[in-house]
């Protein structure tokens, strides 16, 4: 029973050992999870507008940023989901590419979310990145989630078991 595809070998082998888990192509999952990621990409800016709330930039089918008349377009790849409330935040959207439609909708309504251009989120990330509050929580997560690799391992300490 051979459910593979014309694929490489390395695929193949891969497929045999995890027939179990997924039994299709490792190629062909990969392509399939690509295009949702473009689909759910796609249906995320059309919901939250289509267009950078800050400069005004919009979203369309182009190979590069252009200008027509007063409006700006640029491709889908080069905007962000940014939340407005970073209080209310749970995951960051742009892991969520490969979720259901109806689990990334709620973290849209949830965190407050909105449709900025990269170089816009840059600058909300900035002076986000000033607001002595989120300094502050963003250390206790740094030193909750910090790991001391030197210290942990016994053969770091000089110490042994013998």
């Amino acid at each position: 029973m051979d459910i593979m595809c014309e694929c490489s070998e390395d695929c193949k082998e891969y497929a045999k050992r995890s027939i179990q888990k997924y039994p299709d192509c490792v190629i062909k999952r990969r392509i399939r999870q690509q295009k949702k990621r473009e689909e759910n990409k796609k249906t995320i800016i059309s919901y939250l507008g289509g267009e950078c709330v800050d400069c005004g930039m919009k979203a369309a089918v182009v190979d590069e940023v252009m200008q027509i008349g007063k409006a700006r377009f640029a491709p889908m790849c080069a905007f962000d989901v940014e939340h407005t409330n970073w209080k209310k935040k749970k995951q960051n959207v742009g892991y969520m590419s490969t979720y259901s439609w109806n689990r990334i909708r709620e973290e849209l309504d949830d965190g407050e979310c909105v449709l900025v251009c990269r170089v816009c989120h840059a600058i909300r990330s900035r002076n986000l990145q000033l607001d002595p509050e989120f300094k502050k929580k963003r250390a206790a997560n740094n030193r909750k989630s910090w790991k001391n690799q030197y210290t942990e391992s016994p053969q770091a300490l000089n110490t042994t078991s013998a």
